[in-house]
């Protein structure tokens, strides 16, 4: 299968290329590797491939202009969307294949080339932004770019470019409208914390477990195309989910006990702290919305910064580390396999557009 070569390859490629000059030859890699698996899979791959593929096809049709298409609820929903691709009609023609292949470059430049920039360690990251988010983004493409777009603003925020941090998440929002989590996300990355003050923020959070239905009913009202998504509820799913939590459970307990560790040392805890506090949200979210499927594409917001996480709680190298990563990469490892053999997101069989 595919899917397990490029496993197996990056696996290799991880292993054997040397820190020093692993950085731009493993971003390099990803691109080629898993942004070039994606643009060039058929349009039968992917659950939500096809409805995609026909929504570009009313996108290229040359007598429909965008303001005639945003009167569909189909478009108007996804501004940024629409424009972006109708744009690219406009450019490359209508044949569906261009959707496919924009659409992959985008999401695989959008999140590798900002784990490039941000991680501790970038081969950790691709390798947990393989194992975790591959297989899923090749099923929700508008979702996943939605989620590149999320992750560069927060990373934009917190090099205290927030302007451009801005721009970016409004134009995240537009393409999905569930990226609006990107809000506290954002804030998340703009506010300088310390122990009370997460505390604070934890509280707060594991607080709006009593709140959860009355948020439901205000975003519905919001996004009332979105209702019959959060009302759709999968029993089948959600014991896999549970288990998924098991990943940002432990992580959550071994931050804490970093935590202890920088401050002994006197080592900044902030970034700490924020990843912590994104963590705790993912998994209440994750918990109390186990059941239900759109509660898991807003998970996914919070789960990409997992491949930050990591990293960063790896380079300490402290105390029960190598247990931490051992278990982490032994459930991520299963998730991926679990995706492929039960054909999670229709990925399966994989064949090219092309051929």
């Amino acid at each position: 299968m595919i899917y397990i070569v490029l496993l197996v390859i990056t696996c290799i490629f991880f292993y054997f290329t040397s820190m020093k000059y692993s950085n731009k030859g493993m971003l390099y890699f990803a691109l080629l590797l898993f942004g070039g698996t994606a643009a060039f899979r058929s349009f039968s791959v992917g659950t939500d491939t096809g409805t995609y593929v026909q929504l570009y096809r009313a996108l290229a049709n040359p007598d429909a202009t965008v303001s005639d298409l945003l009167k569909v609820p189909a478009f108007r929903k996804n501004i940024g969307w629409t424009i972006f691709f109708k744009g690219i009609s406009r450019i490359f023609g209508s044949y569906p294949a261009v959707y496919i292949v924009t659409s992959s470059i985008l999401i695989s430049v959008l999140i590798f080339v900002t784990l490039y920039y941000w991680s501790d360690d970038i081969r950790l990251s691709i390798l947990i932004c393989v194992l975790f988010f591959f297989l899923p983004s090749l099923n929700a493409t508008r979702t996943f770019i939605a989620i590149g777009l999320t992750l560069l603003s927060s990373h934009l925020i917190s090099k205290r470019k927030t302007a451009f941090g801005i721009i970016a998440l409004i134009i995240g929002i537009s393409f999905h409208s569930i990226a609006v989590i990107g809000i506290f996300i954002d804030l998340v990355f703009l506010i300088k914390w310390n122990k009370n003050r997460a505390i604070a923020a934890v509280i707060a959070e594991i607080s709006a477990v009593l709140f959860f239905s009355r948020f439901i009913n205000i975003f519905t009202s919001v996004f009332s195309s979105y209702r019959s998504y959060l009302e759709t509820v999968n029993d089948t799913v959600a014991g896999k989910n549970i288990v998924l939590q098991i990943v940002f459970l432990i992580t959550v307990i071994y931050s804490i006990f970093v935590l202890r560790q920088e401050e002994a040392y006197g080592t900044d805890q902030n970034l700490t702290y924020q990843y912590l506090i994104i963590s705790v949200l993912e998994i209440v979210i994750g918990t109390i919305g186990a059941r239900v499927w759109y509660m898991q594409r807003i998970n996914f917001f919070l789960q990409i910064y997992l491949s930050l996480q990591i990293p960063h709680l790896y380079k300490y190298k402290w105390r029960y580390m190598k247990l931490y990563m051992f278990t982490c990469m032994v459930i991520l490892l299963t998730w991926y396999l679990y995706c492929i053999f039960f054909n999670k997101g229709n990925i399966l069989p994989y064949s090219c557009w092309f051929m």
